[in-house]
This record gives structure tokens, C-alpha cells and sequence, in this order.
């Protein structure tokens, strides 16, 4: 069900906005002994009966932390929506928070509950959730932790209403004076009358005036806040497409690199001279670039990627890119996109507005930026190629299957590859062959077999690597 129009515009929208747009005006008369009086007016104001303005009503004044909180009644709440109370925190820097204990969507079966929210001006909600009891008091908890974790609220005293003018007693007399005419009587009542209604007018002319001034200024705030987040809104989306546009063209450069070298090896597997033609490395600054981008295949060894039997030299620059990478200002771009702004800040216009510079500057930088794929140069590839060869056989004494000592011959070749034709530029390799350190006996099991026949591998594998290793440092001085 809908809330009551009137009650919904005086609770989410008349009391919230005069109160955070106009602070301090309204403290002053909440505080004072005219409160009763100008939450009626201002409850009329909106279209609400007499009889639920008598509700409306400052009930206590509390001391929360920094923070002095007034908690208001409200009639009757009916409907979803509708407010048990409303708070009004305010800080010693004067700032103004606005609290309200709303009734909750129930179904008829269920029992009634109740939330607490946060409204800011301008509309927006932070609701805090249900409440453990619809009272006052646990609307006040929550309050106070949300304001001060830990503290304890300290009830202050309200000021006391106006005083009454005493009544005036005359002096007895032995005579009583003559009593006034009823003429004189009715133009003393017509008097005191029109007295009373100019006094009234005037003041509700004035309170008029005053909450006209306060909408306007409110209007001139919500333009200001709009024009704002519009000029924002424009920076913002010319950085998100520069930014994607920087990040599009580095990943379509290393995909066109990694398709090129990638062609380039399945191509260089082909040459079966690949692994026996010698070709003694000459234009070193051709090589120096070798293995910018090597992806290795997924189902061969012909490339070993980061692994300590890759030689390594001068000539050979592993896993690097040609490609350029992404602009310092693009990781300076994405953090200030990041970077929140408190919209219902004071300083809110101000800050967007140096945000929105900061992108400016950063946007200028990065139009002079160009990413282009690199021209193709070479690639190292790194072979292996080891054969085994059964030295003696055993028994398992734990499965009882054969067992074969290994010995190993391994071949490592180095081989620069041209992009994208696959010319093989230049190629050495080293041989060598290990046979096993240790005689197992004549009987063994499997995991004794199986490390030592891996350990022969390696010897083999490292020899070889080492002769490559010593020929590269060699070549072409």
C-alpha cells in the first residue's frame, strides 16, 4: 500500500530539505520555544489535518558523542514508508544529519517492524535495516552507532516554553470601579482581535518568505550539481574510451605477435634441417631481439619457456614483448576513475571539478600516444631431443614387472628463425651422452629405477646444454 501523500512529502521531502539546506535556521528554532508551533505550520504546509499536526512534536534533546541529536514524534504511521520518528544529528562544524525510523512493507500475517535510513538532500537513502523493537529507544541505539561506536546517548533538557505575562490583580478598593460599557467591550474585543490576526499573518508571511528563499537556493545548488555532473559525465566517457582504445591496440599487438611467431615455429618445424644445418651467428643485432614472444605450442617441447636450461645471452632476451606497453598515465587514469567523490560534500561542485581537470591533463598526454605493432624481426628456438638407450634390466621387487636402466644421448639446438618466412638465420647445438652413476643391483623398485633413470637425463640434458652454452659465448666474439 501507498503511503499518505501528505505525510510522505512532509517526512521525505519538506522537513529533509528545509532541514539540510537551512541547518542552522532550523536548529535554532527546533531548539527554541517556538518548535511546536512551526512543525504545525510546516505540517499544514504541506496538506496534513490539524488534528496529526498536534502530533508532530520535538520529544528530547541527546548528546551523542560530538554530536547533539533532537528526536522528533510523528503521527501515527499507517503505511509503508511512514516515519515513527524523525532525528536530526548536528556536529560541532554545524553540519546536519537526518534520520528517520520508517514503518515495513509486512504482510496482514506478520507482525508490524520497522527500519532506520540516512536521507541526503536531493534524494538519496541509506537504509541501515530493521530495527529490533518499534521504540524510540532502539531508534536511538542504532543512531548512536552510526554517530559514536561505544558512547552513551546523555539526555539534555529542552528549553522551558515561553513564560506567561503574571495576571494583573488590582488593588481593593472600598469602591468597585464602574464596569465598561458594552459598546466600549466590543470595540476592546474588535481591537485585541485584529491585533492578534496582523501578528499572526505577519509572522506566517515572514516564515513564507524565509522557505521561499530556502527553495530557491536549493534550485540554484541542484542546477549547479547538475551542470556539474554533466561536464563530468563528458570527460568521463572520452577517458573510458581513450583508455580502452590504448588497452585495445596492446592487446591486438601481442596477438598479432604471438600469431606471427606462433606460424613462424610451426612453419621452422618443417625444415628438417632445422636441427643439423650449423650457422655461425654473425648479424648480432638481428639476434639481439630474438625471443621478444615466444608462446611455446601447446603439444610440442620445441620451445622451453623460462626454464634454467635455456642458454642465456646477450643474444637471447627472453619472454619480453616488441610490443609497447600501456602509458604510466593510463594507471593514473584508472585511479582517478576510481577515486570516489561525496556527492552531499559541501565542496562536492569543487572537487568534481578538479577531478574533471585532472582527466583533462591526463587525456592530453595520451593523445600524442600511438600503439603499433612492431616490425617483425627473429625468434630463438630452443630444442631438446634426447634418446634413450637400456643399458641392463631387473626385476621389481615390489611389482615384479621388468625394469630398464637408461642411458641417455641428448641433443640441444639453438636456432634463429626469421618472421614471418621462417628463414633459419643462424643454429648451433651441443651432444652428450651420460650413462648411470650408481649400479642399482641386481634388484631394485620401481621409484629407485625411475629417479636414477631421471637423474641420467639430466646429466645428459645439462652437457648438452653446456656445450651450446660455450659455443654461444664464443661465436662472433
Amino acid at each position: 500500500m501507498q503511503p499518505r501523500e501528505s505525510y510522505y512529502a512532509f517526512v521525505h521531502h519538506h522537513l529533509r530539505d528545509v532541514a539540510l539546506l537551512a541547518s542552522e535556521q532550523v536548529w535554532h528554532v527546533l531548539t527554541g520555544p517556538a518548535s511546536g508551533a512551526w512543525l504545525t505550520s510546516r505540517w499544514l504546509a504541506v496538506g496534513g489535518n490539524i488534528d496529526e499536526a498536534r502530533c508532530v512534536a520535538v520529544m528530547n534533546q541527546y548528546q551523542i558523542g560530538d554530536y547533539s541529536v533532537l528526536l522528533l514524534a510523528m503521527p501515527q504511521p499507517l503505511f509503508p514508508t511512514e516515519a515513527h520518528h524523525v532525528a536530526l544529528a548536528r556536529d560541532s562544524a554545524g553540519t546536519l544529519r537526518y534520520f528517520v525510523m520508517e514503518r515495513a512493507a509486512t504482510s496482514p500475517m506478520d507482525p508490524p517492524r520497522a527500519f532506520a535510513s540516512e536521507w541526503c538532500a536531493g534524494g538519496a537513502r541509506m537504509r541501515y535495516g530493521d530495527l529490533p523493537a518499534i521504540t524510540s529507544q532502539a531508534f536511538l541505539a542504532l543512531i548512536t552507532q552510526e554517530l559514536a561506536p561505544g558512547s552513551e546517548p546523555t539526555h539534555l533538557s529542552l528549553p522551558p516554553p515561553p513564560p506567561h505575562t503574571p495576571s494583573f490583580h488590582p488593588t481593593y478598593r472600598t469602591t468597585r470601579p464602574a464596569p465598561l460599557s458594552s459598546k466600549a467591550g466590543k470595540w476592546l474585543a474588535i481591537g485585541i482581535g485584529a491585533f492578534v490576526s496582523v501578528l499572526v499573518g505577519g509572522w506566517f508571511a515572514w516564515r513564507r518568505a524565509e522557505m521561499a528563499h530556502y527553495l530557491e537556493e536549493q534550485q540554484k545548488r541542484e542546477a549547479s550539481v547538475r551542470e556539474a555532473d554533466e561536464a563530468f559525465a563528458a570527460i568521463k566517457k572520452r577517458a573510458e574510451t581513450r583508455k580502452a582504445e590504448l588497452t585495445g591496440a596492446v592487446a591486438r599487438c601481442r596477438d598479432a605477435e604471438a600469431d606471427r611467431t606462433r606460424a613462424t615455429l610451426e612453419r621452422g618445424r618443417t625444415r628438417k634441417t632445422i636441427s643439423t644445418r650449423r650457422k655461425t651467428p654473425k648479424n648480432k643485432e638481428l639476434l639481439a631481439g630474438a625471443l621478444a614472444y615466444v608462446p611455446p605450442p601447446p603439444d610440442s617441447n620445441l620451445v622451453i619457456p623460462a626454464t634454467e636450461a635455456v642458454p642465456t645471452t646477450r643474444w637471447i632476451a627472453r619472454a619480453k614483448s616488441n610490443c609497447a606497453p600501456l602509458p604510466k598515465e593510463v594507471a593514473e587514469l584508472e585511479h582517478e576513475l576510481a577515486r570516489p567523490v561525496h556527492r552531499y560534500a559541501e565542496s562536492y561542485i569543487d572537487e568534481l571539478g578538479a577531478k574533471g581537470r585532472k582527466l583533462e591533463d591526463l587525456l592530453k598526454a595520451l593523445e600524442r600516444v600511438k600503439i603499433e605493432v612492431p616490425p617483425a624481426k627473429s625468434i630463438a628456438v630452443v630444442n631438446e631431443d634426447c634418446q634413450a638407450g637400456v643399458v641392463a634390466s631387473f626385476t621389481s621387487t615390489v611389482s615384479g614387472r621388468r625394469l630398464d636402466l637408461e642411458t641417455y644421448n641428448c641433443e640441444v639446438t639453438v636456432t634463429w628463425l626469421s618472421i614471418p618466412d621462417a628463414e633459419v638465420l643462424a643454429a648451433m647445438h651441443g651432444r652428450a651422452s651420460a650413462l648411470p652413476k650408481r649400479d642399482p643391483g641386481e634388484t631394485t623398485t620401481d621409484v629407485a629405477l625411475e629417479t636414477l633413470n631421471q637423474e641420467t637425463h639430466h646429466a645428459a640434458r645439462d652437457a648438452a646444454v653446456k656445450a651450446v652454452q660455450k659455443q654461444l659465448s664464443t661465436a662472433g666474439g
